[in-house]
């Protein structure tokens, strides 16, 4: 008799997963971007601050006239003067005078008690003027340049006076903005 062979068969391997590691959809009270508790919080803080902002839109102050704080601050000085238009796209020349110290805008700008300096610049006054007076002199030789004091408010204790409005003021004081050089400054 011959012997007979068995069928091939075919054995299959299926994993097993626990039931903790199973995959099951995540409940509907994690899922939600805003909970009811925000909501609460943060809506009421959000319409007071509307209401807020709104009132004090609708009952701010009005500002001040600028000209006219303008003329009384800077009695004096020629701020205050009628500007015509200048075509700026003629000017081809640019002179820059950087600031170094502040000219506190009251008395002779030649005195050193009337500008807020720092101790190595005590002395310095004379070559501050002199370099406003030199870029004043380059823009009356150049009849299309353009003048810009260049300076912040870079001290504190001067207060509300910047480098370069007051290297403008200590020019205008000595007079050395006449009308040919006063729009181009």
């Amino acid at each position: 008799m011959p012997s007979r062979t068995p069928p091939p068969t075919v054995r299959i391997n299926i994993p097993t997963v626990n039931v903790s590691e199973a995959w099951a959809p995540t409940p509907l009270r994690k899922q939600r971007i805003f909970g009811t508790r925000l909501v609460r919080l943060y809506l009421p803080c959000l319409l007071i601050l509307s209401l807020v902002t709104n009132i004090y839109y609708f009952t701010r102050p009005t500002p001040l006239a600028l000209p006219a704080t303008l003329s009384s601050q800077q009695s004096g000085t020629q701020m205050h003067r009628e500007i015509a238009d200048t075509d700026m796209r003629q000017l081809t020349d640019l002179v820059i005078v950087p600031g170094h110290g502040v000219y506190l805008g009251a008395g002779s700008p030649l005195d050193e008690a009337n500008w807020y300096l720092q101790e190595q610049q005590r002395g310095e006054v004379g070559a501050f003027m002199a370099h406003v007076g030199k870029g004043i002199e380059m823009v009356k030789e150049h009849e299309r340049a353009l003048l810009v004091f260049s300076g912040s408010k870079t001290r504190l204790e001067a207060g509300a006076h910047s480098e370069a409005v007051g290297y403008w003021t200590a020019a205008d004081r000595m007079g050395w903005l006449t009308n040919s050089v006063f729009r181009r400054v």
